[in-house]
């Protein structure tokens, strides 16, 4: 009948205007050949509408789980490779691309002695605690594979004052893949919200689906960069201190009877 809600959404007021005419009562079967093949084009937009629907959800989830893969890869990498070194390298060298075009020149060059230098030195100096950094960024002429290495250098040197291999098993992991798993806990309830909201820039005549590629693209980008930053900020802090344990006192079972008078 005229009452079924699938005709209420997307019957014919045709059909409708016909029924009325006759004098038809709105509670009539519909058996009209007619009007059976109205109901079947309307059962095809519902399934259509809901296909489109659940094809969007997958289009939404897709974007989430590249960047799923990437952190999982990133992760299991990082839980069984024997040396950070090169992890910590990549940190190293993002955190400094990301920042050392903002005090370059045109040419390349450093841009010396100015409040732009100063802020970035005073950047890098919370990320990493090296004395005279400046003097170090100078000595490598704003080289970003020399600044690199120097940095490197003092990392290597805090990690020889106790065994390498320890230093990597007990610190340096667990301080990257908390952090790892931090971060990426925080992104999810980030990108959460982006994908309540996303529907509105329709509005603007813009599609969703392209502004939550766009926008969770920079979010993921400054997730990375901020756990770079984190990391390192406490990678370049840790102090092991391996305690000797005290050398037993000895017990002598006899008693020194000299002592008794």
């Amino acid at each position: 009948s005229l009452e079924d809600d699938l005709m209420k959404l997307f019957g014919s007021e045709r059909i409708a205007n016909i029924m009325t005419s006759l004098g038809m009562p709105d509670d009539t079967p519909i058996e009209h050949s007619m009007i059976t093949k109205s109901i079947q084009r309307a059962q095809v937009k519902v399934e259509r509408y809901h296909f489109g629907i659940r094809k969007q959800i997958l289009q939404y989830d897709d974007v989430l789980n590249r960047q799923r893969e990437a952190i999982y890869t990133l992760r299991n990498r990082l839980l069984t490779t024997q040396e950070l070194d090169q992890d910590v390298r990549e940190m190293v060298r993002s955190v400094l691309a990301n920042t050392l075009a903002t005090v370059t020149g045109p040419n390349g060059k450093l841009l010396d002695n100015t409040p732009a230098f100063d802020d970035w030195i005073h950047a890098l100096s919370i990320i990493f605690p090296i004395s005279s950094l400046a003097d170090m960024v100078r000595a490598c002429e704003c080289s970003l594979a020399a600044i690199e290495d120097a940095i490197m250098q003092v990392y290597r040197q805090q990690k020889s004052q106790v065994n390498p291999d320890l230093f990597d098993d007990i610190a340096a992991r667990r301080v990257i893949l908390s952090n790892l798993d931090r971060k990426w806990v925080d992104h999810l309830h980030h990108m959460e919200s982006l994908r309540e909201g996303i529907g509105l820039r329709a509005i603007g005549q813009k599609d969703p689906l392209i502004e939550y590629k766009i926008e969770g693209f920079e979010y993921y980008q400054t997730m990375l960069k901020e756990y770079y930053a984190e990391t390192l900020q406490v990678l370049f802090r840790i102090e092991i201190t391996i305690e000797t344990p005290a050398p037993p006192q000895s017990s002598s079972p006899f008693i020194d009877v000299s002592k008794l008078s």
